[in-house]
């Protein structure tokens, strides 16, 4: 079986990778390129096994709408097009791929539309955007997500789908996870329609951290406009802009971290506060909750029900109102030892059971049961 897989870039993400490894000025190739994204570890949880152990003949993984990078691809393939989807069909001829695994089905203007003619190629998408309409997804044979719901959804709907959750990579086990001098750590998306509940909880944090003279790090994906005060056709030109966030978020946020570089910030704290969207419900998943335990940190998270194997206040903690998680907080950061004891036991049970061979072993599962 052979899958192709992509995904969609982060600007801020790139930003950083590109500043720090200078793929351009050392004339990588496309397969040097692909294997230190790989390496540097975006998205390691999602990336399937084949791609992790350096297997590319099995699958071809890419970030699909990475300039540089598929800019490369192109001209080491002889294509003189810079048009994104032209590239990626090309890329997909040449692989000839029997799965088509889509991570970015939200983000690339219906690209599945372009592989009609590919009868045989079965089109496979993930969806991990939690919002109150989920999309049907039409055009797809599978929906993947580690949202249950939207598991019962589809099905209730007649749309095939399956439950694939994030995986610990062999990755995690060589961080230095005994070293702690953050003592809090937020990390994520600045967004009002997503997460305007959780934007109440960080500034709450912020202004409680500072008092108690807790190390409180805060690493933000802020919105990257302003947007008007009163956003209608023909007044904005007149209104005064907002700012992206307040300015507390502002001045306590720093720049977004991803990949090895978050993985080894999360081994260096002691707790990771976790919150969810505005559209969770009870059911609480998201890649944090696996990012923190697989990279040894103690993870306090939203009272709910969790995936099978996480268990509330036994593996972790749980908080239902800000001035719980308060506690919950002071308590771990009061016994640093029982917390990192607390920590690891909690790792070794789950690294086990969310392995990558174990993720590899469900998609292939689901993709032999159509």
């Amino acid at each position: 079986m052979k899958v192709y897989q992509c995904i969609h870039k982060y600007d801020p993400h790139i930003t950083s990778f590109e500043k720090k490894y200078k793929p351009v000025q050392n004339d990588l190739s496309f397969n040097e390129w692909r294997n230190l994204l790989i390496e540097d570890g975006f998205a390691s949880c999602n990336i399937l096994q084949p791609s992790k152990h350096g297997n590319s003949d099995e699958v071809f993984y890419v970030l699909w709408d990475y300039e540089n990078l598929q800019f490369r691809w192109a001209k080491e393939n002889g294509l003189k097009t810079q048009n994104l989807d032209e590239i990626k069909l090309a890329q997909i001829e040449e692989f000839g791929p029997d799965i088509f695994y889509n991570i970015s089905p939200n983000y690339d203007g219906n690209f599945v539309n372009k592989l009609e003619y590919k009868k045989q190629l079965t089109k496979i998408c993930w969806d991990a955007i939690i919002t109150a309409n989920p999309a049907l997804h039409e055009k797809y044979q599978l929906r993947v997500t580690l949202y249950e719901p939207y598991v019962k959804f589809w099905n209730q709907h007649g749309y095939g789908s399956f439950l694939l959750s994030p995986a610990f990579p062999d990755s995690w086990e060589k961080l230095n996870r005994n070293h702690k001098d953050i003592d809090i750590l937020f990390y994520g998306q600045y967004n009002d329609y997503f997460f305007s509940d959780r934007n109440k909880l960080i500034k709450e944090l912020i202004i409680w951290a500072k008092k108690k003279g807790f190390n409180f790090q805060l690493y933000l994906q802020l919105p990257a406009q302003k947007r008007p005060l009163i956003n209608f056709r023909g007044i904005r030109k007149l209104t005064k802009w907002m700012p992206v966030a307040p300015g507390i978020i502002i001045n306590n946020t720093l720049s977004p971290i991803y990949g090895q570089q978050l993985y080894e910030t999360i081994a260096r704290s002691k707790i990771v506060v976790n919150s969810f969207t505005n559209y969770n419900g009870l059911f609480k998943d998201n890649m944090r909750n696996y990012e923190t335990i697989g990279c040894g940190a103690f993870l306090i998270s939203e009272d709910g029900i969790y995936p099978d194997h996480f268990v509330p206040n036994t593996d972790f903690l749980t908080y239902s109102s800000i001035s719980e998680l308060f506690k919950k907080i002071e308590y771990i950061l009061s016994l640093p030892d029982q917390g990192l004891q607390w920590t690891e036991k909690t790792r070794e049970k789950l690294k086990k059971i969310y392995s990558k061979d174990k993720q590899w072993e469900n998609f292939t599962n689901a993709i032999n049961s159509l």
